[in-house]
C-alpha cells in the first residue's frame, strides 16, 4: 500500500512541476437587468457550465447595481442567469479568452405574478435529468430531513429499500453503490445496515446510472448509485447546525462548516446520530414431510445504534492549472438488538403440540476509516483534463450475542425440570482496501474526444466466526461446527479506452473496458480454499440524436459483471435463530450482463419528461434458493441459470404553477429467470411495477411535501413478494430572518410499509410478513445557517439540465 501512496504522490509532484507558471485566468464581467424596466438585479446568479456535460465549473453573484466580475480557466462554456421569481436564461457557447471578457448588459424576464396568499421563490428543482443519468437533489428534498441515507434512497425513482435493508434498481439488486464516484468503506462492511446508521443531510445527491459506459467499473447489473457528499466552495467562511429529534426515539446533531481563503478550501462535518427501531415481523411455516406439522414465529426486537461520523479535508489549488485535494472520514458506530422469538407447533388439526420462546442480545461494534488524495490537472485546451486519486479504507465489524430459548408448556409456561438452551456467538470481519485511478480525457479535431483510464482496487477481509452452546457437563462446545477463521482476497485491475465523435446533432462514443479479477477465499481452520481468476472485457457504445434544444435521443449498450460477495462466499454468513440459517457458497460464479436502452428526454419551459425502454439478459444469475432440512429452513446462493428482463420507465418533473411542483416516476417490467439446481427446475415469470409521486406546495408561511411509493406485487422462483405502500408528509417554515428552517415530518402516516413473501418447496409452504420500524414514524428537525441563504433562494425553476448537475456552486470534491 505505501508503494502505491509513493507512487501516486510522485506522479502529483512531477506534473504539477511542468505546469508551474501555466499563465493566469482569464476574467469575465457584464450586468444582468431586468428586460422591461432596465432596472439592475442585484444578487442575480451566473453560473459557467461545462459544454460537455452541463458541471458547474464557476460561478458569483451581482452587486447592488447588477454587475459581477468573474475569473475562470479561458474556454468556451454554457452561462446560465438565475433571479428570484424571474425566469432561468441560458446563453449558449460563450467562449472566454486570456484577459478581459465582457458579456455586455444581459436581461432577464419576471415570471407570471403569484396567486395571493402564495409566496413566489426561485427554487432549485429536486430532479434533474440527462440522457445518461437522472441526479436527485436530497439535500433539497424535505421528506429527507432528519432520516437516514437508505431513507433518501427509498424516496428516488426506481430505488426501493427491501426488507433486509437492501438497495434494488428497477427491480434488480444488483445495483453498484458508490460514494463521490468512488467505492468507499463509509457504507462499511454492510452497506445495507451502514446507510440505515448514516444521516442523510450529508449527501447532496444522489445520482442514477441505469447503462455505464466504459468509464465506469463493470460491476453492478442493473447500473450505478452514486451518492455525492456535500461540500460548499464559497469563498470565506459558512456553514450550518441541523438538529433533529422524533418518535419512536431518534435524534441528530451535525455541523457542516467550509473556509475558502484564496487558494484553500477547508472543509468539515460532524454528526452525532442515535436512533432507536422497534421491528418484527411473523413467519408461519407448513411442512408435509415426515408429517404435516405448522410453526409460527413472531419476532419482535429493538435495535438501538449510535453513530459518529467525522469528515474534514481541503483542496489547494496550486495555480490555474494544477489542484491537490485530501480528505478524512471517520465513523465510530456501536448498537445493539435485543430480540425476542416465540415458537408455536401445531398439528394438521391445527392443535398445538409445542411452543418455546427464543431471547437474544447482540452488541455491535463497527469503527471505519477512509482517507482520500487527489490531484486534478486542467489546460489551456477546454476540456482536457488529467486526474489521478488514492483511497485507502478499513474497517471492522465486531458482533457478540448471546441467546436463551426456554420450551415452553402447553399453558406457554416455562417447563419445570427443563434448563433453558444458552448459545453464544462471536464475529469479527475486518476490511482493508486500496484504490489507485488515473483518468485522462484529450479532446480532438472535429468533436471528437479520446479518454482512458486505470483503475486498480485491493480488498482484504479476515472473518472469525463462533457459536457456542453451553453443556452442564462440558461447559461451552461448539456447535455443529459453527466455526471458522476465513481470509477473503480480492485484486481487480482494470483499464479503458473511450472514443467520442460530436456532429450538429447527433453524437456517437464507443468503449471497451478490460478487467482482470483474481479473489481467493482460506479457511485457517480447515486449510482449504477457493480460487477464482478471470479477464473479461466489457464493451460500451452510445448513439445520441438532438434534433433541436428540447429534444434528445439515445441508444446505449453496455456488457456487466455482478462479482459474488464475501457474505454471499461465506459458508457461514448467518445464523438467524434456532429454525432459520442463512449460508454461503464458496463455488458461486460471476453473473455476467448484456443491457441495451433506448431513452429519450424532452426538456420544455415548465416541465421535463423522460422515457426509456431497456433490456437485460443474464447468464449464471445468483439466486437464494430455500430448502427444508432437519427442521431447519437453509438459504444459500447458487448460480440457478438465465434471466431475460424487460421494462418501461417514465419520468416527469413539472412545474404546474408558481406553488406546486409535482414529479413522478413510473417502472413496468418483467423478468423470466429459469434454472436448474439439485435436478428441480426452478421457474418465474415476474411482472411488477412500482411507482412514486412526489409533490411540493408552496403556501404561506408553511412549505409542504406529499411522498407516495408504491410496489406492486412480484413472482419469484420460489414463490411471490405481496405489494407494499406507503405515505409520507412534510411541512417546513422558514425563522430567524430566513436564517432557520423548522420542519415536521411523519413518516409511513398509515403504516402500511410492511414486507410481506410467500416460499414454497416440494416439502413446505411459508408466509412472512417483516417491518424493520413498526408504526408511524415523526421527525422534527431544525437547521441554522451560517453566513449562508437558504439553498431555494436565488435559483430558476429551470434547474433540469442535459447533463450533469446545473445547481450550486459545488462539485464532487475529494472524499
Amino acid at each position: 500500500m505505501m508503494q502505491k501512496l509513493g507512487w501516486f504522490v510522485g506522479l502529483i509532484c512531477c506534473v504539477s512541476t511542468l505546469s508551474f507558471g501555466q499563465g493566469s485566468k482569464a476574467v469575465l464581467t457584464g450586468t444582468i437587468v431586468d428586460e422591461a424596466t432596465q432596472a439592475p438585479l442585484g444578487y442575480a446568479t451566473i453560473a459557467l457550465l461545462s459544454l460537455a456535460d452541463s458541471s458547474v465549473k464557476e460561478g458569483t453573484v451581482t452587486d447592488l447595481d447588477g454587475n459581477f466580475r468573474l475569473e475562470v480557466k479561458p474556454g468556451t462554456y454554457l452561462a446560465r442567469l438565475d433571479f428570484l421569481s424571474y425566469t432561468s436564461k441560458y446563453i449558449p457557447k460563450v467562449v472566454v479568452n486570456r484577459g478581459e471578457n465582457t458579456l455586455g448588459t444581459l436581461t432577464m424576464a419576471e415570471q407570471a405574478v403569484a396567486l395571493e396568499g402564495v409566496e413566489v421563490r426561485g427554487e432549485r428543482s429536486r430532479v434533474t435529468m440527462a440522457l445518461d443519468k437522472k441526479m436527485y437533489s436530497v439535500g433539497e428534498d424535505l421528506a429527507n430531513i432528519g432520516g437516514s441515507v437508505s431513507d433518501a434512497l427509498n424516496n428516488i425513482p426506481s430505488i426501493t429499500v427491501d426488507v433486509d435493508g437492501g438497495i434494488n434498481l428497477r427491480g434488480s439488486s444488483n445495483v453498484r453503490i458508490l460514494i463521490n464516484g468512488k467505492p468507499s468503506g463509509l457504507a462499511g462492511l454492510s452497506s445495507a445496515e451502514a446507510l440505515q446508521t448514516l444521516p442523510a443531510d450529508i449527501v447532496e445527491r444522489v445520482e442514477v446510472i441505469t447503462n455505464p459506459s466504459a468509464r465506469y467499473d463493470a460491476e453492478g447489473q442493473a447500473g450505478i448509485i452514486n451518492i455525492v457528499l456535500k461540500k460548499e466552495k464559497e469563498k470565506g467562511f459558512n456553514g450550518s447546525v441541523n438538529l433533529s429529534a422524533g418518535w419512536p426515539w431518534q435524534g441528530n446533531a451535525s455541523i457542516n462548516a467550509n473556509y475558502r481563503l484564496n487558494k484553500v478550501n477547508f472543509f468539515g462535518l460532524y454528526s452525532l446520530n442515535y436512533r432507536s427501531s422497534p421491528g418484527g415481523g411473523t413467519t408461519s411455516r407448513t411442512t408435509t414431510s415426515p408429517v404435516t406439522e405448522t410453526l409460527d414465529q413472531i419476532q419482535l426486537y429493538q435495535r438501538s445504534n449510535l453513530n459518529n461520523t467525522f469528515r474534514g479535508g481541503l483542496e489547494y489549488y496550486l495555480n490555474d492549472y494544477n489542484t491537490v485535494s485530501g480528505s478524512v472520514v471517520y465513523r465510530l458506530g456501536q448498537g445493539s438488538t435485543d430480540s425476542d422469538v416465540d415458537f408455536f407447533t401445531y398439528d394438521a388439526n391445527g392443535v398445538l403440540i409445542g411452543a418455546a420462546a427464543r431471547d437474544g442480545l447482540e452488541q455491535e461494534d463497527e469503527p471505519n476509516l477512509d482517507v482520500n488524495l487527489n490531484y486534478t490537472r486542467t489546460f489551456v485546451e477546454e476540456g482536457r483534463e488529467l486526474t489521478a486519486q488514492f483511497q485507502y479504507g478499513n474497517g471492522i465489524e465486531e458482533e457478540i450475542s448471546d441467546i436463551t430459548e426456554q420450551e415452553l408448556s402447553l399453558d406457554l409456561e416455562p417447563l419445570i425440570g427443563v434448563d433453558p438452551l444458552l448459545q453464544r456467538s462471536y464475529t469479527r470481519e475486518g476490511s482493508a482496501n486500496t484504490l489507485t485511478s488515473v483518468d485522462y480525457i484529450h479532446p480532438l479535431v472535429f468533436g471528437g474526444t479520446f479518454e482512458a483510464g486505470y483503475r486498480g482496487t485491493t480488498r482484504n477481509i479476515g472473518n472469525r466466526y463462533l457459536l457456542e452452546q453451553f453443556d452442564a457437563t462440558n461447559g461451552w462446545q461448539t456447535l455443529n461446527n459453527q466455526a471458522d477463521d476465513l481470509s477473503y482476497d480480492e485484486n481487480i485491475q482494470a483499464g479503458y479506452v473511450i472514443y467520442g465523435q460530436e456532429w450538429d446533432k447527433i453524437s456517437l462514443q464507443g468503449g471497451l473496458r478490460a478487467e482482470y479479477t483474481d479473489i481467493s477465499i482460506t479457511s485457517l481452520e480447515t486449510s482449504q480454499s477457493a480460487e477464482k481468476t478471470y479477464l473479461n472485457f466489457f464493451p460500451s457504445a452510445f448513439f445520441t440524436y438532438q434534433p433541436n434544444e428540447q429534444d434528445s435521443w439515445q441508444v446505449s449498450y453496455s456488457r456487466r459483471v455482478r462479482r459474488p460477495r464475501f457474505r454471499q462466499l461465506n459458508p457461514f454468513s448467518g445464523f438467524f435463530n434456532s429454525q432459520n440459517v442463512r449460508l454461503g457458497n464458496p463455488d458461486l460464479d460471476p453473473e455476467f450482463t448484456n443491457s441495451m436502452e433506448v431513452g429519450y428526454l424532452r426538456n420544455g419551459e415548465a416541465a421535463t419528461l423522460m422515457s426509456s425502454i431497456y433490456y437485460r439478459q443474464s447468464t449464471g444469475v445468483v439466486e437464494y434458493i430455500t430448502t427444508f432440512q432437519d427442521s431447519l429452513t437453509v438459504s444459500r446462493p447458487v448460480n440457478l441459470g438465465v434471466r431475460n428482463s424487460y421494462g418501461v420507465e417514465l419520468g416527469t418533473s413539472v412545474d404546474a404553477t408558481d406553488w406546486l411542483r409535482m414529479d413522478a416516476d413510473l417502472n413496468f417490467f418483467r423478468a423470466i429467470t429459469e434454472g436448474t439446481f439439485e435436478d428441480q427446475d426452478f421457474y418465474a415469470d415476474a411482472f411488477s411495477w412500482s411507482g412514486r409521486f412526489n409533490a411540493n406546495m408552496r403556501f404561506k408561511p408553511l412549505n409542504t411535501q406529499v411522498v407516495f411509493n408504491y410496489r406492486a406485487p412480484r413472482n419469484t422462483t420460489q414463490g411471490r413478494r405481496l405489494a407494499v405502500w406507503n405515505l409520507d408528509l412534510v411541512a417546513n417554515k422558514e425563522i430567524l430572518n430566513k436564517k432557520g428552517t423548522l420542519s415536521l415530518r411523519v413518516r409511513d402516516v398509515f403504516n402500511t410499509r410492511i414486507w410481506r413473501s410467500e416460499t414454497q418447496g416440494d416439502d413446505f409452504f411459508q408466509t412472512s410478513s417483516f417491518q424493520w420500524r413498526r408504526g408511524q414514524q415523526v421527525t422534527l428537525s431544525f437547521v441554522y445557517r451560517i453566513n449562508q441563504q437558504n439553498r431555494e433562494r436565488g435559483r430558476g425553476r429551470g434547474d433540469r439540465g442535459r447533463g450533469g448537475d446545473s445547481g450550486g456552486f459545488d462539485d464532487e470534491g475529494g472524499f
